[in-house]
């Protein structure tokens, strides 16, 4: 039971949660909810909540579904033999993955009595596009919920080993410091250097499935012998065999099937699902390899190219002015009926926007600074009277300071946007001493130490997690280390420490999901 050393122990006792909110405040937030005039949804990109008509998010989404290369719609009756079967399939698997010596006998019985549901799709807005022509309304992203799905429990085993295998993918970047710390080496650049990006429209949706299948199970055959060692160094049981990780990927990806708003049912036949774990690696791979077919993804790099890097779908690079004409036609090859791409070339003198960088080449050198989208809504911290513990909310200012330290190249724009942040922390509650510290903490931090790769540190304790209630999070971490203490008395063989975590309960926006998928409770 407790080789693992993530396990959640069960609460001793039950504390009453306090109510953070008064009924008629959460009475009148569930029907301003389920106003039928609108829809209320976080935006695609930065977070912040929309007020979307709801004829015009019905509209948009009518749009999407009705596009037959994606998908299949089915009956109610159709919908659910799929959903059985997929329910099937796993528990065949998770015997696969057992016989195999690959899981261990207690997690097969959690994946066999994992109780699932119908996954639910739900729309986006992205309003930082311009709306579609043919609606008038905002373009939707489509996001499968399918955090509970059948198949959820093997899309996450899968993605877990082939996170390993990103790194291996030569021409990306994982995150913003990596791809920091590729400009900080780049030798001196001419004048005429120009810096450019690449984006794919919709990537998700436009993979082939069964190309990306072969493509992600042909990369990680090659590499499985990786994932072998690094089992044994981790000491966990190995991977799965080629074969059964083949079997895995097809089963989640062919069996998409999800409801909209309980209404009506479909199959998506083409692309990967926003929303499964395994997607990102499914479609980073299918990246790499249509562009190392076209020539680009290759070392050393054609010669009008100075720098390349991708995330994902997003390409950002460095050119020679005058091979700008050679460079486009090089990427037209990664272009084909289900992939199309979106070229982006600043004006001289002007930045470019990577991820949550601005880039510009001030002296033959990148310089980069925080970028935050005109529809970022992230800047609207937690409050400090949020019901969170105390020392999560005064970890949430050093986060971000050390976040615009790492992303800004000159002191001068780190002090810029500290002193931004810091009076947007005064607006929610935050007050000064918990500022002053946070500051005074990550001015003692490099950003050369900022910048270097961080490894996991395993430490030997177990995870004792349980939902937070400001009323009595210290009466439970007293009560669960004071039963620890006894466990460990029984059995010597325990691990020496034990951590309490705290998750969220369930918050007001969580309604607002559960509305967008059909599911909010009647008042």
């Amino acid at each position: 039971m407790f080789a693992s050393a993530n396990v959640s122990l069960l609460l001793l006792f039950q504390s009453k949660p306090r109510a953070n909110i008064f009924p008629l405040v959460l009475g009148a937030w569930k029907r301003f909810i389920r106003d039928e005039r609108f829809v209320l949804v976080r935006a695609d990109k930065g977070g912040k909540l929309v007020m979307w008509k709801r004829l015009n998010y019905l509209a948009e989404a009518a749009r999407q579904l009705s596009d037959p290369t994606v998908y299949q719609e089915l009956s109610r009756g159709e919908a659910f033999e799929l959903y059985e079967a997929s329910r099937r399939r796993t528990a065949e698997l998770g015997d696969t993955l057992y016989e195999e010596g690959h899981i261990t006998r207690p997690e097969l019985d959690r994946l066999v009595q994992h109780v699932p549901r119908m996954p639910a799709v739900v729309f986006y807005p992205k309003i930082h596009q311009s709306p579609h022509p043919s609606t008038g309304t905002w373009r939707g992203r489509a996001v499968i919920a399918a955090d509970n799905g059948p198949l959820k429990m093997l899309d996450v085993y899968i993605s877990k080993w082939c996170s390993f295998l990103l790194s291996y993918l030569t021409d990306s970047v994982q995150n913003t410091a990596e791809l920091i710390r590729s400009l900080e080496e780049l030798s001196p650049l001419p004048s005429e250097a120009i810096l450019f990006s690449v984006d794919v429209v919709s990537l998700y949706p436009s993979v082939p499935i069964e190309e990306g299948i072969n493509l992600a199970s042909w990369f990680y055959f090659e590499r499985r012998e990786k994932l072998v060692k690094i089992a044994k160094q981790k000491n966990l049981l190995p991977p799965p065999s080629a074969a059964t990780f083949k079997k895995i990927l097809r089963a989640i990806l062919t069996s998409n099937v999800f409801h909209f708003r309980k209404e009506r049912w479909f199959k998506q036949i083409k692309g990967v699902a926003m929303g499964s774990s395994i997607s990102l690696f499914v479609a980073s791979v299918y990246m790499y390899e249509r562009s190392r077919n076209a020539g680009i993804a290759r070392n050393p790099l054609p010669a009008q190219l100075l720098y390349l890097r991708r995330y994902i779908d997003d390409f950002v690079g460095i050119i020679l002015g005058g091979g700008l004409p050679e460079v486009q036609a090089l990427f037209s090859r990664v272009e084909n009926e289900h992939i199309r791409l979106t070229f982006v070339v600043p004006p001289r003198g002007e930045s470019l926007e990577a991820l949550d960088l601005r880039l510009s080449i001030v002296d033959g050198r990148v310089v980069t600074k925080l970028y935050r989208k005109p529809t970022d809504g992230t800047r609207r911290f937690v409050h400090w009277r949020s019901a969170h513990p105390r020392a999560l909310l005064a970890s949430i200012p050093y986060a971000q300071f050390l976040r615009a330290k790492t992303n800004c190249t000159r002191d001068s724009d780190y002090q810029r946007e500290v002193k931004s942040m810091i009076e947007i922390f005064r607006e929610r509650g935050y007050p000064p001493r918990v500022l002053e510290r946070a500051y005074t903490e990550a001015e003692k931090a490099t950003r050369a130490e900022l910048l270097k790769t961080r490894t996991a540190v395993h430490t030997d304790c177990v995870n004792f997690v349980t939902k937070y209630n400001a009323g009595s999070e210290h009466s439970v971490r007293r009560a669960a280390k004071e039963s620890w203490t006894k466990f460990q008395q029984l059995n010597q063989c325990l691990p020496g420490a034990l951590r309490v975590a705290f998750r969220c309960r369930e918050s007001l926006g969580r309604l607002v999901v559960r509305e967008l998928k059909g599911e909010i409770e009647k008042l």
